[in-house]
């Protein structure tokens, strides 16, 4: 099994504040430029991969509900000087750029546990489970391909998902010595991205596989198992019991959190890494953190 953590996306919002309107500028100052007009509000860089497929590299998006003002989401992972050219030709054409959002990854491949049988614990939180078919109530969950605790919007959202089912929809290559990959990503906008240490930390306490088969009293089993399974909320329990199943629920009792401890000892390993990360990639684009 391996574990990796790195710096996954990047997002730069500014205003264009030029003489005619943003978009209008943008269209006449990308039109000789790999950059596609996909729309009025969207802008995308792309590329063709070894399997011949076109895939996102980085996109350019009206900010809705901010007067001419756009955000640049890219990968600080561009594979050309092209690519970086293309990155900093917008990022010059901006009249204020500042970072605004921060993507942290964690990597799985060929985990000792089942595929995507984890969980994220995070009580006060929307979320939602996407699959191929209705399999979770009977307690099967091969097909399980992507969990989000949080709304898309929300300055923290989580995502765990199977990545290695994610590149074979997109026709990537895969090692073959790869037959389990799982992610587990954190988005983090505003404010939060500057404190996404103690955000990553945060995220690997909520991660843990229900192991209730452990837990010897019958009656805290039941209940564990009904409360993580949707069968009962745990706010229509009585104050007193509730607080009890919170506190099982943050202690790990009844749950598996080999790989959250084994992800906190790579992140501890390389904070300093992922924050040299992201100077570098602000001094190349030419943007003062």
């Amino acid at each position: 099994m391996k574990i990796d953590v790195s710096l996954d996306r990047i997002t730069i919002s500014s205003p264009i504040v030029k003489h005619k309107t943003a978009i209008t500028e943008l269209t006449e100052f990308l039109a000789d430029s790999a950059w596609e007009k996909i729309s009025d509000s969207e802008f995308r860089l792309s590329r063709i991969n070894e399997n011949d497929v076109r895939e996102y590299v980085a996109g350019l998006f009206k900010n809705q509900h901010q007067h001419e003002s756009f955000r640049l989401d890219t990968s600080n992972r561009l594979e050309s000087e092209d690519e970086l050219f293309e990155i900093r030709r917008v990022v010059s054409f901006m009249s204020a750029p500042k970072i605004t959002r921060i993507d942290i990854a964690f990597d799985i491949k060929n985990g000792s546990k089942p595929n995507m049988a984890h969980r994220i614990y995070r009580f006060n939180a929307s979320s939602a489970i996407f699959a191929s078919d209705l399999l979770l109530m009977s307690g099967k969950n091969s097909d399980i391909q992507t969990i989000y605790s949080g709304k898309r919007k929300s300055n923290v959202m989580i995502r765990y998902y199977d990545k290695k089912a994610e590149q074979k929809s997109r026709r990537k290559s895969l090692p073959e010595d790869i037959h389990q990959w799982e992610r587990l990503e954190l988005q983090l906008r505003s404010n939060e991205s500057l404190n996404w240490v103690n955000n990553a930390k945060k995220m690997l306490s909520y991660f843990k596989m229900p192991k209730f088969e452990n837990v010897t009293n019958v009656q805290e089993r039941a209940m564990l198992f009904a409360i993580d399974n949707k069968f009962v909320k745990i706010s229509d329990l009585s104050k007193a019991t509730a607080t009890k199943y919170r506190k099982m629920f943050k202690d790990n009792y009844g749950f598996d959190t080999q790989y959250s401890e084994l992800m906190l000892d790579e992140l501890n390993q390389n904070i300093d890494k992922i924050e040299n990360e992201i100077n570098t990639f602000m001094k190349k684009i030419d943007i003062s953190i």
